[in-house]
């Protein structure tokens, strides 16, 4: 079942992208949000949803 996976910010794309147990489909996509930011705890509640295009 898929899920989130928290990576550290560190880490290169490259190796993000390599890492064998990361199945990524298609197009990649990496949300990234501030822990300071008021959009932190609903990033992390789960409760957002990615702008509409």
């Amino acid at each position: 079942s898929p899920k989130w996976i928290k990576v550290n910010e560190r880490r290169t794309l490259h190796d993000v992208l390599k890492e064998p147990n990361f199945i990524i489909p298609e197009i990649p996509v990496f949300y990234v949000a501030s822990k300071q930011s008021s959009f932190y705890k609903k990033f992390k509640d789960g409760k957002w949803a990615p702008p509409s295009v």
